[in-house]
């Protein structure tokens, strides 16, 4: 069998005009015009300017479907039938395409969620236009809006300060939301009989669902002597190895019932219930039973023919898992011991994938201190991103691995101020500036960034000449 692609990239565009005519753009019109070339590669794009104007689209090439290509026995996120019927049938109009300009509300919020709320109720088929399935969970829009929404009913001026406190923000969405769910299990399945297990409820209880590390980052590593931050931290492990848990114990038996039932070519796609998509339709299904096709019928094991599991006995179950990888991760029963910054860090990791040149260097090689990587707050779905694998903290599942550390996050931590004639904005990188290995410049911002921390970024041409530490000088060849 042969099997046909077809990618908008495939197609002729010109994106790497439209940067050079997005950098060159003057106003909000001229932006827009620039935009209008970016067609591969579909980004959150904003705009600010000093006249007070904000703007959001998420413009490129987006093809339309045929009808058939949109229903849930043919999803156009699956390898569709060859035989006709299935293609691309135009592309949407720039109307269709999420876009805003200048709210009422005074502010855009953005972080790679379904841009027109069409993915919330998990079903992406159901709505005007088909724009794509794999979108964040929307906690981290939800979070933004959440604390900028404050601001504006205090009626609170935001400072730079205060936009790079929001873009640093831990507070786990998904813990506030779902740790509910974990208690009303435990009272509706009765005792638990096991003083580990209530010890742990007890945390979650009391958490406040903020996510410190409680592992400093400079190289002593030393551990926070605060309770309350130490709580928290405990509670954080406990969830997110939960968490994981949970989805696995959810959806494993049907990913294994679906791909005996699929043909060898569709296998491959859901071999794993260990992604985001696995992970926010039992998020769906938590919250908001009533507003899916499936319900709580997801949660009963197909393995065990005799028995219909509950959301309710998955919970509890997922919980004991938990507890017993803690103890079985950290070497000890003593909850008080697990640190969320042991299990959660971040390595920069060289493109050439030698483990010398990371940031930190490698466990073999690390002289830093950090021989797993920085410790890091946060978690799923906080807004300061740290995609760390499903998979994590579950010992058998294959890829899995005993810690939580994560390759992916903020690229940038940019903020930027629009005052007429005194634009001002902070950065910094997950690194350095320099991709060379002996430069200072190499990882002088990786401190910083882990800390949360900007620099200053200048912005009008004397700043940068005063500022400058090397310049190189581009001559054409004669």
């Amino acid at each position: 069998e042969g099997v046909s692609v077809r990618w908008t990239g495939f197609e002729p565009s010109e994106e790497v005009r439209a940067f050079f005519e997005i950098n060159a753009a003057r106003d909000l019109d001229s932006f827009k015009t620039a935009l209008s070339l970016f067609e591969v590669g579909a980004q959150n794009f904003v705009y600010a300017d000093t006249a007070r104007n904000i703007y959001y689209s998420g413009h490129a090439y987006i093809p339309k479907r045929a009808p058939a290509a949109l229903t849930p026995e043919t999803p156009p996120y699956l390898i569709l039938p060859g035989q006709g019927g299935h293609e691309w049938v135009g592309r949407l109009s720039p109307e269709e395409i999420p876009h805003l300009e200048n709210p009422v509300r005074g502010y855009i919020a953005t972080a790679n969620n379904s841009a027109d709320g069409g993915n919330f109720d998990d079903d992406p088929l159901n709505d005007p236009v088909y724009l794509g399935t794999y979108f964040d969970l929307g906690c981290r829009e939800g979070r933004i809006t959440e604390l900028l929404e404050a601001a504006r009913r205090q009626e609170r001026k935001l400072t730079i300060e205060d936009v790079a406190a929001i873009q640093g923000d831990t507070f786990s969405c998904t813990g506030f939301r779902l740790v509910p769910f974990i208690l009303e299990a435990v009272e509706r399945t009765g005792p638990l009989g096991d003083p580990e297990l209530e010890a742990a409820v007890a945390r979650l209880a009391d958490w406040n669902f903020e996510t410190p590390a409680a592992v400093s980052v400079d190289p002593s590593r030393r551990e926070s002597n605060d309770p309350e931050v130490r709580a928290a931290s405990v509670a954080t492990t406990i969830f997110n190895l939960w968490q994981n848990a949970f989805l696995h114990r959810t959806i494993d038996d049907e990913i294994a019932a679906l791909n005996a039932a699929l043909p060898d070519r569709q296998v491959g796609f859901i071999s794993s219930s260990a992604s985001a998509p696995g992970y926010r339709g039992i998020y769906k299904i938590l919250v908001d039973p009533a507003g899916t096709n499936v319900g709580d019928r997801i949660f009963d094991n197909l393995a065990t023919e005799e028995i219909v599991e509950t959301r309710y006995d998955i919970i509890v179950l997922a919980l004991r898992d938990a507890v017993a990888r803690g103890t079985e991760i950290f070497g000890t029963a003593d909850q008080n011991e697990w640190l969320w910054g042991k299990l959660h860090t971040i390595t920069f990791e060289d493109l050439s994938g030698i483990p010398q040149y990371n940031v930190p260097p490698g466990e073999e090689t690390d002289e830093s201190g950090f021989p797993t990587g920085y410790p890091r707050p946060g978690d799923k779905f906080a807004v300061d991103a740290s995609e760390f694998s499903f998979s994590a903290g579950l010992g058998e599942v294959p890829d899995s691995r005993d810690d939580f550390t994560y390759g992916s996050g903020p690229s940038m931590r940019f903020v930027v101020e629009m005052i007429p004639g005194h634009v001002r904005a902070v950065n910094i990188l997950p690194g350095g500036e320099s991709a060379d290995l002996l430069d200072p410049h190499y990882d002088d911002q990786a401190d910083r960034w882990v800390r949360n921390e900007t620099a200053p970024m200048h912005f009008y041409t004397e700043d940068v000449l005063r500022y400058q530490r090397a310049r190189i000088l581009f001559e054409p060849i004669e």
